[in-house]
């Protein structure tokens, strides 16, 4: 039997209807596949844990103590405060101040000790300007004739001599070596007794000592004021101080006509 067709029969010199697309059919749900399976020939991808090696391991093992062996911290013969005390470490810096002064204290007296006789502002160079006074005035206490330079060579021969003693024992005490025998020989100059003597012979004793002996007892002012303007021990001072006051004297009893 034919089949039917369920459309109108389109009438002659009519014009046929749209067709109607029909949707396709809707998929049902999808199963998955399986996977294929692999031919025997072709390695699979197949991720294997294979044992670790302990070989190596082991042989590392046995060297760690060398890697892990902390360094001895270094220790201090003095125990040094922590960073925080701040109060430590100033009363730290206060001692090694204090240490390093003292240290520049006893170098500038090594220095002083060690200082040449002769040198015009130390101790020794006083004492020799103080061994050519003593030792001039005995040389003139025969010859000088006028009445002031009489009294004058007296005075400064006891006065200087006194000062002498009093700085030579302050020396010594204080580690200057004083040789009193080159002490007794010294000599500031050798023309000193050469002009006097041909003073001697021409007459002119008096007048002659008298400008030498001011140039002497000038020089040494000027060398104890400038001792006691640098030196800082009270007694060393002191005795400075007293001999300055001798030498004005010496010098206004000289330079009196």
């Amino acid at each position: 039997m034919p089949p039917q067709n369920n459309q109108p029969n389109p009438q002659p010199g009519a014009l046929p209807s749209p067709v109607t697309p029909v949707a396709p059919p809707h998929p049902g749900p999808q199963t998955e596949q399986p996977a294929p399976i692999a031919a025997p020939n072709q390695a699979a991808d197949v991720r294997q844990d294979f044992p670790p090696n302990s070989a190596p391991k082991e042989e590392a093992n046995r060297y760690a103590f060398f890697m892990e062996a902390k360094p001895k911290s270094k220790t201090s013969l003095i125990p040094l405060p922590k960073k925080e005390s701040k109060f430590a470490w100033i009363i730290i810096g206060a001692i090694t101040l204090f240490l390093i002064l003292i240290v520049l204290a006893v170098i500038s007296n090594i220095a002083r000790s060690s200082q040449t006789t002769g040198d015009a502002g130390t101790l020794t160079g006083i004492i020799n300007q103080q061994q050519e006074i003593i030792r001039v005035n005995s040389l003139a206490s025969n010859t000088v004739q006028s009445a002031n330079l009489v009294n004058f060579v007296t005075t400064a021969i006891i006065t200087t001599t006194s000062s002498q003693q009093e700085l030579i024992s302050y020396a010594t005490q204080h580690g200057v070596k004083i040789d009193s025998g080159k002490l007794a020989l010294y000599k500031a100059s050798g023309q000193t007794d050469t002009v006097l003597a041909s003073a001697q012979a021409a007459s002119v004793y008096d007048t002659t000592f008298q400008r030498v002996m001011l140039d002497i007892i000038t020089k040494y002012q000027a060398s104890l004021q400038g001792l006691a303007d640098k030196t800082t021990a009270p007694n060393e001072k002191a005795i400075i101080t007293k001999d300055l006051d001798g030498a004005k004297l010496l010098q206004t009893m000289i330079a009196a006509p």
